[in-house]
Formats: C-alpha cells, structure tokens, sequence
C-alpha cells in the first residue's frame, strides 16, 4: 500500500516514461528499418484489493476505494 501522494508520484514518473518512449519513438521515425525492431511499452496502475487477501485482513480495517 502506498498513499496518495507516493500514488501521484508514481502516476507521474509513469506519464514521465511513457513521455520519454514516444520521444524515442519520434527520434527513430527516419532510422532504416532494418536497424530497429518491434518494442511496446504497457504500463497501467490502479487501486485494487484481491478478496483472498479479506481472510488476513484485520477486523476494522476495510478501506474502500
């Protein structure tokens, strides 16, 4: 678990790399093809909870999203 500000970092720093692979994707748009090859880049965060983890959970402690 982390909080929302360490939440917004991350966020940030995410949008910060996926920046930095479309600017990579621009500078090699003239490279010869056969000098490069297929890259994706997947990058996703979202709050979640997994309902196995409910039995460890201790009593009063729920936080819903």
């Amino acid at each position: 678990m982390i909080s929302k500000n360490a939440n917004a970092e991350l966020i940030h720093r995410i949008k910060r790399l996926a920046n930095t692979f479309e600017e990579m994707h621009r500078e090699d748009l003239n490279t010869e093809l056969s000098n490069k090859f297929g890259t994706s880049l997947v990058l996703a965060i979202r709050q979640w909870d997994i309902e196995l983890f409910e039995q460890f959970r201790r009593k009063g402690t729920y936080k819903s999203f």
